[in-house]
């Protein structure tokens, strides 16, 4: 806040039989201003989940060939990855085509049709991604899947004009549960890096490598049952000198874009 200096000149006592005069202070004009707010880690302009111009199913595609181009490409490629997109095989065969950079980039990435197949078996869903009760599909259920990297923050490991990695650390959901579910009581909640590797290849960014990490090397929240944490802990746990930014969207408090039951 600033403060206005108010400045008295005397020009000594004038003394009057009758009366006496006393000097007033002159109004402040002083500005009152908020206090700036300073965010544990700085805040960039990246929108985690935004950009790109167009769509290969869930996956959002077609971005700029720059640094954040790339990251918000490599932020988009975890969001399919840990959403509902893989569940139903049209989708998955498209999106699969798209965000690799090779072949062999997918293969040795360990993307494999058989880890699809064992994911939708441990969750009861078909092939049209529709979760099942009985062997049937259900409407009364939903696939709860999702990862809330407005929770989480990333960090630029390497970047070049054709080549970027980023480093990710966010929460995530699995699971199946009612439409009107009221607790996640059949949800798995969990905390993990994701450290992806996009490369420019036929006019966009695709992934071309990762690095995977043991699930006692992951930073966790006082809560590990949450998935909100505040600005101030995740610098406690990434450090505030090792490049950790928060995205754009980045929030410390339940948003609309946080659906788990009873939100």
């Amino acid at each position: 806040m600033l403060l206005a200096a108010v400045v008295g000149v005397g020009a000594g006592a004038l003394i009057m039989r009758a009366a006496s005069t006393t000097p007033t202070a002159a109004p402040s004009t002083a500005v009152s201003r908020a206090p700036e707010v300073v965010e544990a880690l700085p805040r960039s302009t990246i929108v985690a989940g935004g950009g790109g111009v167009s769509n290969v199913y869930e996956l959002r595609t077609g971005y700029p060939k720059t640094t954040d181009g790339a990251v918000q490409a490599a932020m988009n490629f975890l969001i399919t990855d840990v959403g509902p997109a893989y569940y139903n095989q049209t989708h998955y065969e498209a999106i699969q085509g798209y965000m690799f950079a090779s072949p062999e980039a997918r293969a040795k990435m360990g993307y494999s049709q058989a880890t699809i197949d064992s994911m939708r078996q441990t969750y009861q869903i078909n092939d049209q991604g529709q979760p099942l009760t009985d062997g049937k599909p259900d409407p009364t259920r939903r696939i709860w899947d999702a990862v809330y990297l407005q929770y989480g923050a990333y960090r630029i490991v390497e970047a070049s004009t054709d080549e970027v990695r980023v480093m990710m650390w966010a929460p995530y959901v699995y699971g199946t549960d009612a439409n009107n579910a009221t607790t996640t009581s059949n949800l798995h909640i969990g905390w993990a890096y994701a450290d992806k590797t996009v490369s420019w290849v036929d006019g966009d960014w695709r992934q071309s490598g990762n690095k995977a990490y043991p699930a006692d090397q992951v930073p966790k929240p006082a809560d590990p049952n949450q998935v909100i944490t505040s600005f101030a802990e995740r610098a406690d746990l990434l450090g505030t000198d090792k490049g950790w930014t928060l995205p754009a969207n980045a929030a410390e408090v339940d948003t609309p874009e946080l659906q788990l039951p009873g939100k």
